[in-house]
């Protein structure tokens, strides 16, 4: 289920870690291909290789998108994913039967809440965030 994915945001910090951040999120497993927190405009040549990255880029550009066809993009700027193909994970209904509490949990909050930036977070997500990393 590798694949290559691309980190689109014009703010460089924001960007690198949105890259960075994605290795601890697929715990247990290991990310075991290229990682890219910040690629240069004069290295997008890279994104054209057969192998699985992710790959942090600063601005989406017509050609990027292009060179993309199969890749997934996500778009930091705008908060959207784009993906030709979307893989059936194993078990998902499993997985998502056991990770609705927590995302109701979360969703449930006001709508200011829902407009804070990723990195606050109300003492309920805390908790929440908390109590589904201690589950597994």
């Amino acid at each position: 289920m590798e694949k290559q994915i691309v980190i689109v945001c014009s703010n460089l910090g924001m960007l690198s870690a949105s890259v960075l951040s994605i290795i601890p999120l697929i715990r247990p497993y290991q990310w075991q291909s290229l990682l890219i927190p910040v690629l240069p405009n004069d290295m997008l040549d890279f994104l054209d290789a057969p192998v699985p990255y992710i790959v942090g880029v600063q601005n989406k550009t017509p050609d990027l998108q292009s060179r993309l066809a199969n890749a997934v993009i996500i778009d930091a700027n705008k908060n959207q994913i784009k993906s030709a193909s979307v893989p059936q994970l194993p078990q998902q209904k499993e997985l998502l039967s056991a990770l609705r509490p927590y995302h109701s949990r979360l969703v449930g909050e006001s709508y200011l809440a829902r407009k804070r930036p990723v990195y606050e977070c109300t003492d309920a997500q805390g908790g929440s965030s908390q109590r589904f990393l201690g589950s597994s």
